[in-house]
């Protein structure tokens, strides 16, 4: 585990935030079978916030890649939808976005950017 697992609160609310945009667009589309599949994925995101915040960095690797996929998949179905199912899945874009870039932030930065190697 992370020493530090407060770091990944706002990327576990950005996760959570798209967990829930996926239940409530799975909702609005009327439940078809696609839309059990996004009820699924909502779940899911919910389930991996919930360990995100306990600091498992292992997780984050895995949520980062699940956002970039995500926020692609969410892109490509958005066309075919119209009015607040359009605007579930913007949500779901943005939040996805927000959560990989704050992710990328956490996972790839430098450990200690002032110690120098004299």
């Amino acid at each position: 585990m992370d020493n530090a697992p407060r770091r990944y609160q706002l990327a576990s609310l950005f996760l959570s935030v798209s967990g829930i945009a996926h239940i409530v667009v799975a909702g609005l589309s009327g439940l078809r079978i696609f839309d059990a599949v996004l009820l699924g994925i909502g779940v899911a995101y919910l389930l991996l916030a919930y360990l995100m915040q306990a600091g498992r960095r292992w997780i984050a690797y895995i949520v980062f890649t699940f956002m970039l996929i995500g926020a692609v998949g969410a892109y490509m179905s958005m066309p075919t939808q119209q009015g607040f199912v359009q605007i579930g899945y913007q949500v779901i874009i943005a939040a996805d976005i927000a959560c990989a870039f704050m992710l990328f932030i956490i996972l790839w930065r430098r450990k200690n950017p002032f110690k120098r190697n004299a």
